[in-house]
């Protein structure tokens, strides 16, 4: 079995890379809810952006 970056991640357990959640840094894709699902699961985690043009339309929650 080989191991998708979701599940090194899961297992490295340091950091979220969002673009493992969805997102796409293309200038034109909305990418509102991956960067919250990434957000959300680095939870005391660093979160990874990688270089891009990130489109975030709605707002996108941080912390508690």
């Amino acid at each position: 079995m080989s191991l998708t970056k979701v599940t090194y991640a899961m297992i490295d357990e340091t950091y979220v890379n969002i673009v493992d959640y969805g997102a796409v840094g293309d200038g034109t894709t909305n990418n509102s809810a991956a960067f919250q699902a990434a957000i959300n699961a680095a939870q005391g985690k660093t979160l990874y952006i990688p270089a891009g043009e990130y489109v975030i339309l709605t707002a996108v929650t941080l912390g508690d």
